[in-house]
């Protein structure tokens, strides 16, 4: 997160609240958001922040979390039918929701989106022996567990 656009953007627009001058900092900020109050726009960018962490943790829950990818593009929204997350959960979403958001056997063994793969196949762990932190068994042609035209 430390280098990433959104880290970016919420620094220059933090410049702007130790220097209320008008400056190019203001320039990213998008036009509409220049009327907004700063209290305002500083909840804003801290529910950001932590929408934006908050998937991030849940990558780690699972295997090459944060390796998924549809269609030839990223997919860090794993659980959802969004690629960047938030809104709807796809049927993997709802799997691993209703194992309690733990990458357990059961989860790993089933196959969410019926495409004949199991989740563990799918996301590089076919044994089903992962472990949070661990590297998986397989860490390339990782496919999406939610999508079935998504396979390894």
């Amino acid at each position: 997160l430390k280098n990433s656009p959104l880290a970016q953007f919420v620094g220059h627009v933090l410049l702007e609240f130790a220097h209320p001058e008008p400056s190019e900092a203001m320039a990213l900020v998008p036009s509409g958001l220049c009327s907004v109050s700063r209290p305002y726009l500083l909840v804003l960018l801290a529910w950001g922040i932590g929408r934006s962490v908050a998937y991030q943790s849940f990558q780690s829950m699972i295997p090459n979390g944060d390796s998924v990818f549809r269609n030839g593009g990223a997919w860090p929204g794993v659980g959802h039918d969004v690629s960047g997350g938030g809104g709807p959960r796809n049927d993997f979403g709802l799997a691993f929701k209703a194992a309690g958001n733990e990458w357990t056997k059961s989860l790993c063994e089933a196959d969410s989106d019926g495409d004949g793969q199991s989740n563990g196949l799918e996301l590089g762990d076919p044994e089903c022996t992962w472990k949070e932190g661990e590297t998986p068994m397989r860490t390339d042609f990782i496919s999406h567990p939610g999508y079935s035209d998504s396979k390894t």
